[in-house]
């Protein structure tokens, strides 16, 4: 989906128990770039590596968009005839279509909560395309993480993406912060050849696996 007055934006709608599309995303459905990205070389799949580019960029810009840098947990837009799946939503239109600037989504959900998926899409496109822009992406978002998450014990979840200093840190860590965030951060910047796609698969809570049978060559 692409939000309306941005066809260089492209969202993966959420569905409601109906089938109907919502025009909303969370986080967590960023994995689905890099998922997109390995399958489309694996397949020699162009239109399906396009895309999977496509939403690993757009998924970035939720987080190069807020005041912190940091992307929020949830968001929806606008659909092509500029209507919002919530008739609450068009009726403060004029709120909400002020704050659907690029990428044309509005946040509906404000918090960050340390999750992994949009950087696991960066390591997926940055390890597959080879364009040090993905590093790029991938050292705005550890600066923004230091800045606004740290703190002298740890680092925490924050409330409100959008607000200076994320507004208030929540004081909760998570064990995907260890096991995903900070891998996936690492093996951005490391060597290819450290757990090479070509003879390692990562399972959902990013821990490499051989590949069973020698390598795929794919990559």
């Amino acid at each position: 989906m692409h939000p309306y007055g941005f066809p260089e934006v492209t969202f993966l709608s959420i569905l409601d128990t109906d089938g109907a599309i919502t025009y909303s995303m969370d986080d967590f459905a960023c994995f689905a770039g890099g998922n997109l990205l390995l399958g489309g070389k694996y397949l020699d799949r162009q239109d399906i590596y396009d895309l999977g580019v496509a939403v690993t960029d757009s998924c970035h810009a939720t987080y190069n968009s807020t005041i912190t840098g940091l992307g929020p947990i949830s968001w929806a837009w606008y659909n092509s005839s500029n209507l919002a799946y919530d008739p609450l939503n068009d009726l403060d239109a004029a709120r909400h279509k002020k704050a659907a600037q690029y990428p044309g989504n509005f946040i509906t959900g404000f918090d960050w909560d340390q999750r992994p998926e949009p950087l696991e899409s960066i390591f997926y496109a940055y390890r597959i395309t080879g364009d040090p822009i993905w590093q790029d992406y991938a050292w705005e978002v550890f600066k923004a993480i230091n800045e606004t998450s740290a703190n002298a014990v740890a680092y925490t979840e924050v409330e409100n993406v959008d607000a200076p200093f994320g507004e208030q840190q929540l004081n909760n860590l998570e064990s995907f912060w260890f096991a995903e965030v900070l891998k996936y951060l690492y093996l951005i910047f490391a060597d290819p050849q450290v757990v090479s796609l070509d003879t390692w698969v990562f399972n959902t809570e990013a821990h490499p696996f051989l590949i069973q049978g020698g390598t795929c060559g794919a990559l």
